[in-house]
């Protein structure tokens, strides 16, 4: 239980205390309550709201989203959309992959790699989970 509150602390970078045992005789003149060192998490607090926006929409669709599916819900340039993208995925929050499968007219399958495959990771989920804008 104390490593599950220590790791939810260091993952939302909340205060984290240790209340120690006073019927110890070496406690009598010391406070119980010790605060433990938890490092702040300064990646989280990197994220702005269109890359919130992004991963937020990424979480409820479900699904990896092309460049330009993203775009058209977010309703942003393409160079704004590329530019947070690829800040989310130096971060690891999305993975990016070159090509979409789409099928033409004649029922074939051909990728197009004008077009940006873009997914979110498990960090992606968590940290969009844990950023209050």
């Amino acid at each position: 239980m104390a490593a599950a509150a220590c790791a939810a602390a260091f993952m939302i970078g909340a205060k984290a205390y240790y209340v120690l045992d006073t019927r110890l005789p070496d406690m009598k003149n010391r406070n119980p309550i010790v605060e433990l060192p938890i490092p702040a998490i300064p990646i989280i607090k990197t994220i702005d709201k269109i890359q919130l926006q992004i991963l937020k929409k990424l979480i409820t669709c479900n699904r990896h989203m092309s460049n330009r599916e993203l775009r058209e819900v977010i309703h942003i340039s393409p160079q704004k959309l590329s530019y947070h993208v690829k800040q989310l995925s130096k971060k690891g929050f999305v993975s990016t992959q070159r090509g979409f499968d789409k099928m033409t007219t004649r029922g074939e399958i051909v990728r197009d790699t004008r077009i940006l495959d873009i997914s979110i990771t498990n960090a992606g989920r968590l940290a969009a989970n844990m950023v209050i804008i």
